[in-house]
């Protein structure tokens, strides 16, 4: 065992000591020995006090939140307290004519009651297009008209009796009443009291009572044309017994009339028709018997003077009216599928004498010189005879339209597809086309015997022309006057070139020689129709055409919508009923070098009636383009030309004048988007587009009959009169001479020889000022 030091000291004293007999005496320390071995470990003493505590640590980071425990079931909901008082009204609406200075672009109104009284009084409200109130209209003058719908005792139809009259020349006519008292709420909310107590409303000339029938379907009126506001007619139909309204009278509405006349507005801001029915009523006529209800009025407006004798109203004569489409066309004003024309259907289902003779105004129906067939009836007897099917196939055409679906008895309705077309490297046209007879298809290699004529095909192309590589209009080059190839159906089957297709009820057509060498844009269209023979006679089956582009070759534009030509027309039935229903057919034929011709007719072929007008001499003969923009724009702008728009067009035997100034366009002329679509009509036009002729001519003042033919089989002629691209569609609207000065000053060419335009080639830079955006935007300059 190691002993510590401390215990190697305490040894060696000790021997010290004991070493000798006597006491013991200290010694000088020895020195000091070797360590010895450690000893074991002792026992751990017992533990100490505990000491002070440490200084605190940093705080641990947050460890991540634990799941969200399920929601609580919802208490029972408290008791509602006690209603709060009722708040201090707020300020009135900024009116936005006269705090923000504004003109007010959109006017909305609403009649919201209307009291008999006495007084008489009407409620409405006035909001802009944001929806705020319109205050301070004093200037304005509302004017207010009120009627009732009075039923018919003998079975006829319902008509308006109005309650405010006036003594025009002893004759009592509906009218209004505008300048009593108007309070502004100063809200946009408005009432006006009637100077008149409409609760005992009389006749201004017999002065019969005008009582007021609680139970009847009642009108109110009101109507905005004056001050800085834009025009209003709000309408406000009730019972004043505060029933449903039951009877109505909603047979036509002007979205109807608008398809037409793009915005129906007369006497300056009547644009409702329901507004016209207040004035317009059996109650209104004039000195002279004519009638002017609206049922008269507008069906002898209408109808063409369907007596032969023209429709006047005073000094007002309405004979120039061309109505667009056949008059017994009765849907496309009354069409009772419409949601604001429930009524539509009334011309069919409730006849009347008074709405049938405003048309078939030779027939008459009182006393014993009545020319009815069954001599004198009335309003009751009608339905006996005339049921709905029976007026409606009185009515129906001879060819299928939107408003006039039914077919005279026994007419088949025959229907043209195309399905495809392709062209070989030996120019032979093969066509897939299907022809249907009341929803069957024809079979195309063995007609039905009761069918003869039949329609045949069209096979426009273009080739270069005017130095242009690549035309986009079609030019028929090689053809006289630019006219296209054409293939009779039934030829076709006669010679075999008909065979069965590889679907039920389509047939392939082979077509040699379709289209000369390097002809681009080909297309072929089916046109022209069967007859059918019936025993009551023969009947032209016209029916639309059709058209389609041969498979790989660029398509002609399509910049006319056919629907926008059918809201007007119904039906286009031109050229004698071949070209039916599609622009695109038209403008196969109707190309720039095709001008009117009249001048190449033989002088034995001008009718008396013809040289009474513009003279014997066809070489003196007016000539205008008859390429379809051309042609198309100067008979709907007749009105507003300075030059008559006029031409003669030689077929057959006989020299036909067109002398189109009687047209009367109902729509707004300005409003390009009723015949085109949107966006096509813009600058700039497209490229390859060719000058339009206005005259076929060898340019020699002495040219001959012979000259004039020749120079048609030859088209175009260097020596032919041409108007440029651009100018020459706005020329036919606007062609007065400043109009034309400035379209020449920036480029453009009116009736230049084709050399000279050739030659010099203007650039037309109409697009500088009349292109999107610019200072005189087409569309811009073209708005309301």
């Amino acid at each position: 065992m190691r002993l510590s030091p401390l215990k190697q000291i305490g040894l060696g004293a000790l021997v010290a000591c004991f070493g000798f007999a006597g006491a013991c005496a200290s010694g000088d320390a020895g020195p000091q020995g070797e360590q010895g071995e450690q000893g074991e470990k002792g026992d751990q003493g017992e533990p100490g006090e505990n000491g002070e505590d440490g200084a605190k640590g940093d705080q641990g980071e947050k460890g991540d939140q634990g799941e969200k425990g399920d929601q609580g079931e919802k208490g029972d909901q408290g008791e509602k307290g006690e209603t709060g008082d009722q708040g201090q009204p707020g300020a009135s609406g900024a009116s936005i004519v006269h705090a923000f200075g504004d003109s007010v672009a959109e006017l909305n109104g609403e009649i919201t009651d209307f009291d008999f009284g006495p007084p008489t009084t009407v409620s409405f409200k006035l909001t802009d297009g944001v929806d705020r109130g319109v205050i301070g209209i004093a200037n304005a003058r509302p004017r207010f008209s009120v009627a009732k719908l009075v039923m018919s005792d003998d079975g006829g139809w319902s008509q308006w009796v109005s309650y405010i009259t006036r003594d025009r020349s002893g004759f009592s006519q509906p009218t209004y009443e505008r300048d009593a008292d108007l309070v502004d709420n100063g809200d946009g909310t408005y009432v006006y009291t009637f100077e008149a107590d409409l609760s005992a409303a009389t006749d201004a000339v017999s002065g019969a009572a005008i009582p007021v029938e609680p139970t009847l379907t009642h009108r109110v009126v009101m109507q905005i044309s004056s001050g800085d506001l834009p025009a209003l007619n709000t309408v406000y139909d009730f019972v004043p017994d505060g029933s449903d309204i039951i009877d109505t009278r909603q047979i036509v509405h002007e979205e109807t009339c608008n398809a037409c006349h793009g915005e129906l507005r007369f006497h300056g801001t009547r644009y409702k028709t329901d507004y016209c029915v207040m004035c317009h009523n059996p109650g209104l006529g004039n000195s002279d018997g004519v009638k002017v209800d609206m049922v008269n009025m507008i069906h002898k407006l209408h109808g063409g003077n369907i007596s032969g004798e023209e429709y006047s109203v005073g000094s007002h004569h309405y004979g120039e009216i061309t109505y667009p489409q056949p008059i017994n066309n009765c849907r496309t004003c009354h069409d009772g599928s419409l949601p604001s024309t429930p009524d539509g259907d009334a011309w069919n289902t409730n006849p009347s004498i008074e709405a049938c003779t405003s048309c078939h105004d030779t027939t008459t129906f009182e006393g014993d010189d009545a020319t009815h067939t069954l001599g004198a009836q009335n309003n009751s007897s009608c339905t006996a005879c005339h049921g709905p099917s029976l007026i409606a196939a009185y009515h129906a055409t001879e060819i299928v339209t939107p408003h006039n679906p039914e077919l005279p008895t026994g007419v088949s309705d025959i229907r043209y597809e195309l399905i495809s077309a392709s062209v070989d490297g030996s120019n032979t046209a093969s066509v897939t086309f299907k022809i249907t007879r009341d929803g069957t298809a024809l079979d195309m290699t063995s007609l039905p015997t009761d069918l003869t004529r039949g329609p045949s095909f069209l096979l426009p192309y273009a080739l270069p022309q005017d130095g242009l590589v690549e035309v986009h209009d079609y030019n028929n080059l090689g053809n006289s006057a630019g006219q296209p190839n054409s293939a009779s159906i039934t030829d076709l089957i006669t010679d075999g070139a008909v065979v069965a297709g590889s679907n039920a009820g389509e047939y392939v057509a082979t077509i040699a020689n379709a289209y000369p060498d390097g002809a681009m844009m080909r297309a072929v269209s089916i046109q022209g129709y069967f007859q059918q023979t019936l025993t009551s006679g023969n009947v032209a089956l016209h029916t639309a055409s059709v058209s389609i582009g041969v498979d790989g070759d660029l398509e002609r534009r399509v910049i006319v919508e056919n629907n926008k030509c059918l809201n007007c027309h119904e039906a286009l039935e031109l050229h004698g009923g071949n070209r039916v229903n599609d622009v695109a057919t038209c403008a196969m034929c109707h190309v720039p070098n095709l001008s009117s011709g009249g001048r190449a007719a033989p002088p034995e072929d001008v009718s008396a009636e013809v040289a009474a007008l513009i003279g014997a001499d066809p070489l003196m003969f007016p000539e205008e383009p008859q390429n379809i923009r051309d042609l198309v724009h100067g008979i709907h702008a007749s009105a507003m030309r300075e030059e008559a728009f006029e031409f003669v067009r030689h077929r057959g035997s006989n020299a036909y004048y067109y002398d189109w100034s009687h047209v009367t366009y109902p729509g707004i002329l300005n409003r390009c988007e009723t015949c085109h679509a949107s966006g096509t009509y813009e600058l700039p036009l497209e490229e390859g587009l060719l000058a339009a002729t206005i005259r076929t001519t060898t340019g020699n003042p002495a040219e001959t009959r012979q000259d004039v033919i020749d120079a048609r089989d030859n088209v175009p002629n260097d020596t032919d009169l041409v108007t440029s691209v651009i100018s020459g569609s706005c020329y036919q609207c606007h062609d007065h001479w400043a109009s034309a000065a400035h379209m020449e000053q920036n480029g453009g060419a009116i009736e230049w020889p084709r050399a000279d335009w050739l030659a010099e080639r203007p650039v037309e830079t109409c697009q500088v000022c009349h292109g999107p955006g610019s200072m005189a935007d087409v569309e811009a300059v073209h708005a309301d």
